[in-house]
């Protein structure tokens, strides 16, 4: 078991490590710029750059067609496809972006591949990386990282998976990650760790069916709550539940509804709790075995 932890530590921490330097990669190439602006005019079917905005045709803004980095490329505007091999970054593209490093675009219509890859407002489409996927507007369709994390800070719409983290700022859809899902989700999550809200989210509120061996419960001075089925092994933390609440130990601050457990606690209970030890604060009798209830 020690074994088990130490392993589970040491991938987050690699994960952690990697994602917060892909971020300062990613922050570093788009605010590079061998080129001005006010020099870049002209509109090409074809573009072929060795690195960055270092190109032929040299002044090229828009390409309507395909443009090729044979080391990195960096443009204002695609529609088409861009494809490099170390690094790719685009204002806005509508199509194919596809990179065998970093992939990175401000605003994405269709499909963004690298072995990383970031959007700095939304992606409407597909952004599948091998390492990580990032969207800070939030995604509409999917976003996947096999092999890493996907994150996602604002609203988004679809399926979100991981291999080994996931978080969603407000996803309506479905999230699965391999060893820790958290934010905030309407409709499916499932991980093994599951942390819902982070104690300063825009989107205080999830629901639908949360299924984690382990699920952590975060709330700010505004309420975080779930409504749906909560099943895990262990529910904890600070939160308000409308629905089923399942486990071997439930905790949660407001209950409307059902906890089903070993060991069940509610500050507050409006509904059923069924279990060996049900405790709840507002109940008639604080402590009972087999079933409690509040009004």
């Amino acid at each position: 078991m020690k074994k088990l932890i130490v392993v589970f530590v040491l991938l987050l921490s690699v994960q952690a490590a990697y994602a917060n330097k892909f971020y300062e990669a990613v922050m570093i190439y788009s605010e590079t710029s061998f080129i001005s602006d006010e020099k870049k005019t002209a509109f090409t079917p074809l573009r072929v750059a060795v690195f960055q905005d270092l190109a032929i045709p040299w002044n090229t803004k828009t390409v309507g067609g395909i443009d090729l980095g044979l080391l990195s490329t960096k443009v204002d505007t695609v529609y088409g496809f861009q494809v490099a091999m170390y690094a790719a970054a685009v204002e806005r593209l509508i199509g194919l972006q596809f990179v065998l490093g970093l992939a990175i675009s401000t605003n994405l219509t269709g499909i963004q591949f690298g072995g990383a890859a970031y959007s700095f407002t939304e992606v409407n489409g597909l952004q599948i990386s091998l390492a990580y996927s990032g969207a800070e507007g939030g995604f509409n369709g999917l976003q996947i990282a096999p092999l890493g994390a996907s994150f996602a800070e604002d609203t988004s719409y679809g399926l979100q998976i991981a291999g080994v983290a996931g978080y969603a700022d407000g996803l309506t859809g479905i999230q699965i990650s391999g060893i820790l899902g958290g934010g905030n989700v309407k409709g499916l999550a499932v991980s093994p760790i599951r942390i819902m809200g982070d104690g300063k989210s825009k989107h205080l509120s999830g629901g639908g069916i949360n299924l984690s061996v382990f699920n952590y419960g975060v709330r700010n001075d505004d309420k975080y709550s779930f409504a749906g089925l909560m099943l895990s092994g262990f529910n904890i933390g600070n939160v308000d539940i409308t629905g089923i609440q399942v486990g071997i130990f439930n905790s949660a601050s407001e209950v409307k509804g059902v906890q089903v457990g070993l060991i069940n606690y509610a500050s507050s209970l409006s509904g059923l709790q069924i279990g060996a030890i049900n405790i709840a604060s507002n109940a008639p009798v604080l402590v009972l075995p087999v079933i409690n209830f509040g009004f």
